[in-house]
């Protein structure tokens, strides 16, 4: 049986998993995206908030583990925010005939 440790160990690991694949996914999906981003009004302030997702990390000097998987959390919140923000916008521009 793992210890209470152990499992908030693992929980880490799996958050951290979470935020680097989603890191993943929005490299690949601001470049697949680029032109559409360029090309219309609103897209500049996507990419940027896409950018601003990017350059977010995670603190490596935290000790306690709570406060590690908060910051771990707050990153992959970021990231998600910023990859919802630019589905919803390529959609609604492909949805206009954009």
């Amino acid at each position: 049986m793992d210890t209470d440790k152990e499992r908030f160990s693992a929980l880490i690991e799996k958050a951290s998993e979470i935020r680097r694949l989603l890191m993943g996914a929005l490299v690949l999906s601001k470049e697949v995206f680029r032109e559409e981003l360029g090309r219309k009004p609103g897209g500049e302030e996507v990419e940027r908030a896409v950018d601003s997702a990017e350059e977010v990390f995670i603190d490596t000097t935290l000790a306690d583990e709570l406060d590690v998987i908060e910051d771990i959390l707050d990153v992959i919140l970021k990231r998600a925010e910023a990859l919802f923000a630019l589905m919803d916008y390529v959609l609604k521009e492909r949805g206009k005939g954009g």
